[in-house]
């Protein structure tokens, strides 16, 4: 006796966290998205924590509520910059960062004398790089299909987009040296650079 109601042309559902109707609402979910990153953001630098604990719990707590959409959400470097401006701007609020502090120690780890916190625009390359390599490497049939899929899109390819982040991190490498152990060197110096 459960019946299942039509969607009228401006309705949404949500399927695994993201809101869609005929295809996903990208411009929706990104306000969303940033509103719940904010949030975080906030009630983080509102807690007593020492600026260690602050930049830790920014990291695991707002962080991943973005990582979670890179590559599923069409996002504009522009708009990962943004954010990572207002940020930085929260975080001067709150006086973890001086205003005229230097920014680059801002992403830069604590080991080496930064304060160790994420760059959105450098997590958002690190996931595009990722999954463009697990769907050309993986040779089950789910992986096929997402393969020709991704193809088949022009505007935000995933495997165009991982190939201008490549382009602009790696040195090519020349035609001998390709084994597994230069692509595994390669990808943890793509890492290096971008983090």
């Amino acid at each position: 006796d459960t019946i299942i109601k039509n969607l009228e042309p401006n309705e949404t559902y949500k399927y695994l966290g993201v809101v869609e109707n005929d295809g996903i609402q990208h411009s929706l979910m990104k306000n969303k998205l940033k509103k719940e990153y904010y949030r975080r953001v906030r009630q983080v630098l509102k807690t007593e924590l020492n600026s260690k604990n602050k930049i830790n719990a920014i990291n695991s707590l707002a962080i991943p509520v973005l990582t979670y959409s890179f590559g599923v959400i069409n996002w504009l470097r522009t708009e990962l910059e943004k954010i990572n401006r207002k940020t930085m701007k929260l975080l001067m609020m709150a006086g973890i960062h001086h205003p005229k502090a230097d920014v680059e120690r801002l992403y830069i780890k604590r080991y080496d004398g930064g304060r160790g916190l994420i760059d959105v625009v450098s997590a958002y390359n690190c996931a595009i790089v990722d999954l463009s390599d697990y769907i050309q490497t993986q040779p089950d049939k789910i992986t096929e299909i997402a393969k020709y899929l991704v193809q088949q899109v022009a505007k935000y390819s995933i495997q165009t987009e991982a190939a201008k982040i490549k382009n602009k991190y790696l040195i090519p490498n020349p035609p001998f040296n390709n084994n597994d152990k230069t692509q595994l060197k390669n990808k943890c110096q793509l890492r290096k650079l971008i983090f």
